[in-house]
């Protein structure tokens, strides 16, 4: 008869001694930082280890954590074996994304680890399939790698897409990213003053700030009944207030434009203006 041990396997040894690899699929996940791995050392070494180190084909799929905390403390490691049911990949997503209380960077990390593995997937099925076959109708095939991994871990795409450029052009960002000690905008922050130490890139911070503040002003207008006389009053005072603005733009403008034209030409624009009026 068997009993609850059955389907888990311990090696023999002493646990200094074990030696097993991990599977690709726990690299997608970050490795705990040195305070809370020292934590769970502690952890492991009064009350031994409480949750199982799981295995597939002989490699670790979730628990590095825990393995290498069991060998630093001397506790024998427990493991058990994936039983295989849905997809290897959902399993390790399950067992970590809630428990590991990951940030949105870190799950967008995650993300990122994968599209290597769903990208040579979508190009393995369009190999294998026959020409003429009707497209695939799943919902999640007609999705592209970045799409798939973003929905997989509960994130936006285009933060996946954000972590890819700075793969190429800030690589050292990654690590900091994964641990959590970089949030994503903060890495695209310092990326911007990075490429331009002398404030270049302000006008379109600003820009930026501007476009979500009028985003904002008309959201709030779209709210207001026309044919409420107040709010019509309080409409005229926006349109003034904007009218003001532009003609303070386009004064600067015109300002920087004259310093750049002779006093002859500054002239001839003089008298243009005088007779159009």
């Amino acid at each position: 008869m068997k009993n609850d041990q059955d389907d888990e396997s311990t090696p023999k040894g002493g646990a200094t001694t074990i030696s097993i690899g991990f599977h690709p699929f726990a690299g997608f996940l970050p490795m705990m930082n040195p305070p809370r791995f020292n934590e769970l050392c502690s952890d492991v070494k009064v009350h031994g280890l409480l949750a199982p180190i799981w295995l597939h084909e002989g490699e670790i799929v979730d628990g590095r954590n825990r393995y290498l905390a069991c060998l630093k403390v001397g506790v024998e490691p427990r493991f058990q074996e994936w039983d295989q049911k849905g997809t290897l990949i959902d399993f390790v997503l399950s067992l970590n994304l809630k428990r590991r209380h990951l940030t949105s960077t870190q799950k967008t990390m995650v993300a990122f680890r994968m599209l290597p593995m769903l990208e040579a997937g979508a190009k393995e099925r369009q190999i294998r399939k026959p020409a003429g076959t009707v497209p695939e109708s799943l919902p999640e095939q007609k999705a592209d790698a970045r799409d798939q991994a973003a929905a997989m871990v509960g994130v936006c795409g285009r933060y996946v897409s954000d972590i890819k450029r700075i793969a190429q052009d800030a690589p050292e960002k990654l690590k900091a990213l994964e641990s959590g000690a970089l949030t994503l905008q903060g890495a695209k922050r310092q990326i911007a003053r990075e490429k331009n130490p002398q404030g270049e890139s302000a006008p379109v911070q600003l820009g930026t700030v501007a476009m979500q503040l009028a985003a904002s002003a008309i959201s709030q207008l779209s709210k207001i009944k026309v044919d409420d006389p107040l709010s019509l009053a309080a409409m005229e005072r926006v349109q003034a207030y904007i009218d003001n603005r532009i003609r303070q733009a386009l004064s600067k403008t015109e300002k920087k434009l004259l310093k750049d034209l002779t006093k002859e030409e500054q002239l001839f624009l003089f008298k243009e203006h005088e007779l159009g009026r």
